[in-house]
């Protein structure tokens, strides 16, 4: 999935998720920031990507180490950097962290090349019918973006 579908399924995600949390609105406003990284992160191993070129260096590291959809998409760090916040930052920012980063591995398993979820062993790939770039990701992205709008408008009252 390209990087605008990954936002799409982590603001749905999030949308779903946030009234979970007794937040003020400053901790809503730092909970979907965090979602929104959250769901770009895995696509730091392709240097090409959104949040790869935003990273750089890092990046181009990341991606020589363990290529594209490797450890970086996988159930291993979905749960290792929340566990990380969640001792030493905050709950709230671990949840909107695993959330968003969920999010892109729920959306990626949609893809022909799908998602390794206990890389680097092999007994539980998930894969789905749709190419990135194409007609059918646009789609889904359409769907996601309608599904956000009318869940958000249901959810504050206005429809």
């Amino acid at each position: 999935m390209n990087w605008k579908t990954h936002i799409a399924f982590g603001l749905f995600a999030a949308l779903v998720s946030f009234r979970l949390f007794k937040m003020n609105w400053l901790m809503t406003g730092i909970f979907f920031v965090v979602v929104t990284i959250a769901t770009l992160m895995p696509d730091i191993d392709k240097p090409e990507s959104k949040f790869g070129r935003r990273t750089g260096i890092l990046s181009k590291i990341v991606s020589l180490l363990f290529g594209h959809r490797g450890i970086m998409h996988s159930v291993w760090l979905l749960v290792a950097i929340p566990a990380v916040l969640w001792l030493f930052i905050n709950r709230i920012i671990a949840w909107a962290f695993f959330i968003g980063y969920g999010a892109h591995l729920l959306s990626d398993s949609l893809t022909l090349m799908g998602v390794n979820w206990f890389h680097p062993f092999r007994f539980l790939r998930t894969h789905g019918m749709i190419e990135t770039g194409t007609i059918g990701e646009t789609i889904v992205f359409l769907i996601m973006v309608i599904a956000n709008v009318v869940f958000g408008l249901h959810l504050f009252g206005l429809f």
